[in-house]
């Protein structure tokens, strides 16, 4: 029981950092682009912590499953809009590559291991077209900053 109870926090902690490199990639790129964010927020849940920095609320809930950085609006540069889509998914694989760069071969035998496979995973699968109930996939978001008459 103590071994699944192990493997299970080893999971959340690698999923939290993995949502954590994502989301801040996004944050990064869009206060860097001077596109005004107002939350990073990571996670679902009941919320544990949060706090307000230079008018930004950055928000953790219980559960690293999911996480997003509000912006007040986008810009009228479509490319400003998607670098700061794509930012999330190239953080994860930058990630991914830092690890490899580091461990090569012998990540197999390391503790990263986890956190190279969910960083490489989560940088694919939010490059996917997807349509959730409380938002877009960046790939989504990447796929509608592309089309001109399409409203964000």
């Amino acid at each position: 029981m103590a071994y699944l109870l192990g493997q299970l926090v080893e999971c959340l902690w690698v999923m939290f950092v993995v949502l954590t490199i994502h989301e801040f990639g996004h944050f990064f790129a869009a206060y860097y682009l001077g596109l005004p964010v107002s939350s990073v927020e990571m996670g679902v849940g009941p919320r544990i912590f949060q706090f307000l920095w230079k008018g930004i609320w950055f928000r953790l809930y219980l559960f690293p499953l999911f996480g997003f950085v509000r912006t007040c609006w986008l810009s009228k540069k479509r490319w400003k809009n998607i670098l700061m889509f794509s930012a999330g998914p190239l953080a994860n694989f930058a990630t991914a590559f830092l690890l490899y760069l580091v461990f090569g071969e012998g990540l197999r035998t390391t503790h990263f291991e986890l956190l190279f496979y969910v960083s490489f995973f989560t940088g694919a699968f939010n490059l996917l077209p997807i349509k959730f109930r409380r938002g877009d996939s960046d790939g989504r978001q990447i796929l509608l900053a592309f089309n001109k008459r399409q409203h964000m």
